[in-house]
């Protein structure tokens, strides 16, 4: 998905509109991260845990899973790759109960920790302004430098002999960015490889262009 949650109130929007019986809910895991301005004012803003991914409860039949995965946006449902070469879709597997009540727990104790950094910047009379860059765009920055000089590391779309099946890759852009997975299937004539990553404990797979991707030297 794309990342925020303007996405998800489009989403939940087009879905309405286009079956208004089906019974449905998405479910964006995230906290409210508080920070008091200069003017004295508290600020708040929603943070994404999982950023790029969404989770929906719904009873999912192929006419339904088409228009999600087509509406703009929309990079697909993670599962398992089926039909033919030309026609490959992700086919959605349900996650267990158990996995759902680790996400909402691991939500609640993040927000918790969030609450009291809050509580601990006030007491000692920390005051924070958005006209700043927010850390998490300085460390994205700083990591796309590191990357430029980073030597041992293939860039995506410069260097494709280097990616071939049981290669090491990292995700360069996108909703997986930042993380490492194995190639299991390339397509040079396409130009896109088919990843298999670990999300949220389990192996997933994923498709991915060239230029998203970069080969990782062992």
């Amino acid at each position: 998905m794309a990342p925020g949650t303007d996405y998800v109130d489009l989403l939940t929007k087009a879905i309405s509109r286009r079956y208004p019986e089906l019974s449905f809910k998405i479910y964006n895991p995230s906290i409210q991260v508080k920070k008091r301005l200069k003017n004295g004012s508290i600020s708040t803003k929603s943070k994404p845990l999982h950023p790029g991914l969404v989770f929906l409860y719904c009873t999912l039949n192929k006419e339904v899973h088409d228009f999600i995965r087509d509406t703009e946006g929309c990079y697909g449902f993670i599962g398992a790759t089926v039909g033919s070469i030309k026609r490959q879709i992700k086919k959605p597997k349900p996650i267990p109960v158990e996995e759902v009540e680790s996400i909402i727990r691991e939500e609640k104790e993040e927000q918790e920790r969030v609450d009291r950094e809050f509580e601990e910047m006030e007491n000692g009379g920390i005051v924070e302004s958005f006209n700043k860059p927010v850390e998490d765009s300085e460390l994205m920055l700083m990591n796309k430098i590191k990357r430029q000089f980073k030597k041992p590391i293939s860039k995506g779309g410069s260097n494709h002999n280097a990616f071939t099946p049981g290669a090491s890759v990292h995700v360069l852009s996108g909703p997986f960015e930042g993380f490492t997975g194995s190639l299991l299937e390339v397509n040079r004539k396409n130009k896109k490889a088919t990843l298999q990553l670990t999300l949220f404990g389990k192996e997933s797979f994923v498709d991915l262009d060239f230029d998203q991707i970069e080969a990782v030297d062992t």
